[in-house]
């Protein structure tokens, strides 16, 4: 499905689940320029205890990694399923994120092509998706993932 599927292979590693330990997931924070603003792609979990919960519960599309799967692809495919469009490079790390359940989060960033306009999501894990400003979104994430707004605004120049 990925064009790019033997480049990921040779450029990212594969994830390992010898330890077993934490979970490990991938996730694509998707941005935009919309005129010289830029927004930040973020989903809201699902389920009836975040149901009514929004600051501090938003997140990056990302899901768990298969063992033998290369993290980016993972990255791609959590995307795609839990939002309903392909995600194309080219693709900015970001890095882990260390969540307080300890589970590992490895994420990149990639500026929206064909990108879903928000309010409901396909995913049965996802309720809803919005576009927000970085500050809006730093307020909304896991706080764990709060430093990749902050890297998506030093790398990416409004209005370039």
């Amino acid at each position: 499905m990925w064009a790019n599927r033997m480049l990921l292979r040779e450029k990212w590693p594969q994830f390992d689940d010898r330890r077993g330990t934490s979970k490990l997931s991938a996730g694509l924070l998707m941005y935009r320029q919309l005129d010289e603003q830029l927004l930040v792609f973020l989903v809201h979990p699902s389920g009836p205890y975040l149901r009514n919960q929004d600051l501090g519960t938003w997140s990056v599309p990302k899901g768990e990694i298969e063992p033998g799967e290369v993290v980016l692809n993972a990255a791609c495919r959590r995307f795609t399923e839990e939002v309903g469009v392909p995600a194309f490079g080219p693709f900015i790390p970001l890095g882990p994120a260390y969540e307080r359940s300890g589970n590992v989060v490895h994420s990149w960033a990639f500026e929206a092509g064909s990108e879903p306009a928000g309010g409901e999501c396909n995913s049965r894990e996802v309720d809803r998706a919005e576009w927000f400003t970085p500050e809006a979104a730093k307020l909304r994430i896991d706080p764990a993932q709060a430093w990749w707004i902050d890297e998506v605004v030093a790398r990416v120049r409004p209005g370039r």
